[in-house]
């Protein structure tokens, strides 16, 4: 049976796997597309293979969200059975949400396909791209409210549990917080969307990944034996 660092050791791996799967790779693929209506439906066609190549890791990291929840499972359920079954709630939301976007960003793939039957600056074709994109967008934001929802719940256990050094929990609650606040929650209210207040969760979702890569959860912290760990987890799985 796992150990509570050896399952924190694989929430971190699973973390740095996520993180490129689900909040890189994906958006990086997406640019040639992330440039407004219709004015994508050139680059749609030219950069197809890449746009699909996004929708299909970006399927992956919405996989493995739910992957770490369950992961996390056993440990939280010893504390909290309530944020155990809500951390899998949110990562199972956050996937749906994700899977959502994956169809909108498909649907732009499909308009731009049907272009080239359209005469140039046709206003049938300039209003169905419209309306794909704004769906491509309305998606993307649902997407982040998802994406803020459970890593809330992550670092909320990772606090009041002690499974990192609360310093590292604390940043990591501060920095989603600010994220919400400056991008998603902006986006809701028609403020101006503010960017910087993003920057800080790369770097403290990587510093968390990586901690618990090299150390584990914190056993002393969780006043853990392994017996406890083992008897925990036959339940568990029985």
């Amino acid at each position: 049976m796992a150990t509570s660092p050896g399952r924190g050791r694989a929430v971190g791996a699973l973390l740095l796997l996520q993180m490129a799967t689900g909040l890189i790779l994906p958006f990086v693929f997406i640019l040639p597309i992330n440039i407004g209506s219709p004015e994508f439906l050139v680059p749609a066609l030219a950069e197809s293979a890449r746009v699909r190549a996004a929708v299909l890791v970006a399927f992956v990291g919405g996989a493995l969200c739910i992957a770490i929840a369950a992961t996390i499972f056993p440990v939280l359920r010893r504390r909290s059975e309530t944020l155990a079954v809500a951390l899998v709630a949110a990562c199972t939301v956050s996937a749906a949400l994700d899977a959502v976007h994956n169809g909108t960003v498909m649907s732009l793939l499909a308009v731009a396909k049907q272009a080239p039957d359209f005469p140039p600056g046709d206003a049938s074709l300039i209003a169905m791209a419209a309306t794909a994109y704004s769906a491509r967008v309305a998606a993307h934001y649902a997407q982040l409210v998802g994406f803020a929802g459970w890593l809330f719940v992550f670092y909320t256990a990772m606090l009041r549990f002690r499974l990192v050094p609360r310093p590292i929990a604390v940043l990591g609650l501060a920095a989603i917080v600010f994220q919400f606040s400056g991008v998603t929650l902006s986006h809701y209210l028609g403020y101006t969307i503010q960017g910087i207040f993003a920057m800080p969760l790369a770097p403290v979702h990587l510093l968390t990944a990586t901690w618990l890569l090299v150390k584990g959860f914190d056993r002393p912290a969780m006043g853990e034996n392994q017996n406890e760990e083992v008897q925990c987890d036959s339940y568990v799985i029985s």
